[in-house]
């Protein structure tokens, strides 16, 4: 009985910590209908495009709106990189590189965020065109 009393607790806690929602931490935020996690990639000044956007809105969570910014200021403008997709695309392993200008006047990287319902998606569709092709 007495282990009992001192493994229940344990036992609670943890399923209880098997039952919370993982959670991103990453600085994120949302332009032109695609969602970036920051990656502080060295960005050298002389590959900026042009502008593309600005973070309108501090969220406390992951962005779903254009303009909003998770642990992002308000006001960060974001640009487009020279030769680089905006968008990204998991199947041509482009990964949607963007920039900002942070705190220390640095450019930094942005890339496009895959889910991991989008990367499942797409692991699927490249196995099915795999074995298409294996089946020929």
């Amino acid at each position: 009985m007495k282990k009992l009393v001192v493994l229940m607790p344990l036992i609670i806690i943890f399923i209880l910590t098997g039952c919370v929602e993982e959670r991103v931490d990453l600085p994120m935020f949302q332009i032109e209908d695609t969602l970036y996690s920051v990656t502080n990639e060295p960005i050298d000044e002389q590959d900026i495009e042009k502008e593309i956007g600005s973070i309108e809105k501090e969220v406390q969570d992951i962005p779903d709106k254009n303009g909003e910014g998770y642990k992002i200021k308000k006001g960060t403008v974001i640009y487009k990189i020279k030769g680089e997709s905006i968008k990204g695309d998991f199947m041509k392993k482009q990964a949607g590189l963007v920039a900002f200008l942070d705190n220390d006047g640095q450019y930094r990287g942005a890339r496009k965020y895959f889910s991991e319902e989008e990367i499942k998606k797409h692991t699927e569709a490249s196995c099915i065109i795999k074995c298409n092709k294996l089946n020929k």
